[in-house]
């Protein structure tokens, strides 16, 4: 603190203060030659600026990453469809042809085993290997003699068919064109009993 006097020039000015005097609690003294306007002024240190702590940065905090579970492949799968006949009606002894089609709509490749019955009975089986997405066309032939009415099987899947009787052509004869094969042995004994009977009639008669 210090005492100024007022100069309509130098504004507030500083007054010398008084050499050896020492002031006391609450006292300040200057010298003073002239009769002016007085003050009291004291220097004020500036007021520091408040700095603010930097502000925290709040953590980031990153999701967890979630991995979805891998869905396994799905195994082969088969589907049988579109059976089909070479013919409704066939004679006695011609072939037919049963077809399907087999189509693997899995994700795995596989083997599936394809069976034939006919009326029931087990006649033929195939067994299949196909990568996914794959089909392909299987065919079966049979060729049955009895006449008749025959359901064939495959997978589930039916289909019916007519086998006739195969009609002989005529030729005019009474008896068939040839001789069944069950025949021959007899026609060979009935020759051997003739010749037995020849010879002993021969030697008979020779004795007389």
């Amino acid at each position: 603190m210090f005492i100024a006097s007022y100069d309509s020039k130098l504004g507030w000015t500083q007054l010398q203060p008084v050499s050896g005097f020492i002031a006391g609690d609450g006292q300040i003294a200057a010298l003073v030659n002239h009769f002016s306007l007085f003050t009291i002024l004291a220097q004020i240190e500036p007021e520091k600026p408040v700095i603010a702590p930097p502000e925290e940065t709040p953590p980031v905090i990153t999701p967890p990453v979630i991995t979805p579970p891998v869905q396994p492949l799905l195994p082969a799968r088969f589907e049988v469809s579109n059976m089909t006949l070479s013919a409704k009606q066939v004679k006695s002894g011609e072939p037919i042809t049963i077809r399907v089609r087999i189509k693997n709509k899995g994700e795995l490749s596989g083997e599936h085993m394809l069976t034939l019955k006919v009326n029931g009975l087990f006649v033929d089986s195939e067994l299949v290997r196909l990568a996914p997405e794959q089909n392909r066309n299987v065919s079966f032939n049979i060729a049955p003699y009895a006449p008749g009415i025959y359901e064939v099987e495959i997978d589930g899947l039916r289909e019916i068919f007519i086998v006739l009787e195969r009609s002989i052509p005529d030729t005019g004869l009474t008896t068939p064109p040839y001789w069944p094969v069950p025949a021959i042995p007899i026609i060979i004994g009935v020759c051997a009993l003739l010749a037995v009977l020849a010879v002993i009639h021969y030697a008979t008669k020779k004795r007389k």
